[in-house]
């Protein structure tokens, strides 16, 4: 897990992206400096995003709904549901209008490409959760325009359809990787897909990808390795520590995999 309670919100966006790079499974929670930067924070990964002015304002709240005789149950359902929905409820409705802004800040930041879905592409009609699209490459989809409508920050339910254009964020590997997913190239949506960072001492340590589909039935799509992303695996490519691999194959299989690869012998 990582914390991230850094003063400027360049640092934040750059070193969220970062540490994704290197664990994409990585549970990450970081500070919002305004309640703008919210939404840009839960795109680009982060699981949770805290907002020091409205947690001070539900303590507040919370502290009054007590005195007022609340049952502590309630109290808590509204501040977690509040939290929850990344606060808004709680949010000025006018925050809508800024968000081409803040995209504009976000891109500047980070390598950015606008790319149209093809025809015929296997992620045509499916949901951005589904899709599943920053798991398997790395690449954060920002802004979706379909027609004359953008869609900023889209939500996992978002459909995808051929012709829309997606702004997408990620290095160039993890864009060149979203380009193999969207035009059919490669098969990563298949099975059960699970990232996992081998341990110093795991028993997987030397092997190569090859051996370890002979052993245990799954596949080694993708590795990072230092922060670069291999997404296609050379079979005489021997697993190191720290590399956090993305593997698939049956979920029992891949979670016998994922433990084995937590372990130190």
């Amino acid at each position: 897990a990582l914390a991230i309670a850094l003063p400027d919100p360049m640092s934040t966006r750059l070193l969220l992206k970062r540490a994704l790079e290197f664990a994409p499974e990585l549970d990450v929670v970081a500070r919002s400096h305004e309640s703008g930067e919210i939404d840009v924070l839960t795109q680009l990964g982060a699981k949770e995003v805290v907002q020091p002015e409205f947690e001070a304002a539900l303590e507040m709240g919370a502290h009054m709904l007590d005195t007022l005789g609340e049952s502590s149950g309630t109290i808590l359902s509204v501040v977690r549901t509040i939290r929850i929905e990344h606060y808004d409820s709680v949010r000025p409705q006018h925050e809508n209008l800024p968000k081409e802004k803040d995209l504009e800040n976000v891109t500047h930041e980070l390598h950015n490409e606008w790319i149209t879905l093809p025809s015929e592409s296997p992620l045509d009609w499916m949901t951005l959760a589904t899709a599943d699209i920053r798991n398997l490459t790395g690449v954060t989809v920002m802004a979706i325009q379909q027609g004359d409508d953008v869609n900023y920050y889209p939500k996992g339910q978002t459909t995808l359809r051929s012709g829309d254009k997606l702004l997408v964020v990620g290095e160039r590997p993890e864009v060149a990787a979203f380009y193999d997913l969207m035009k059919g190239r490669a098969d990563f949506r298949q099975g059960y897909n699970r990232w996992v960072t081998l341990a110093e001492e795991s028993t997987l340590v030397g092997l190569k990808a090859t051996e370890l589909q002979q052993q245990y039935d799954v596949v080694v799509q993708s590795i990072r390795r230092h922060g670069k992303l291999y997404r296609s695996v050379d079979d005489a490519m021997a697993l190191q520590p720290e590399d956090c691999i993305l593997l698939r194959g049956e979920v029992d299989r891949a979670t016998k995999v994922a433990k084995l690869a937590t372990q130190n012998v």
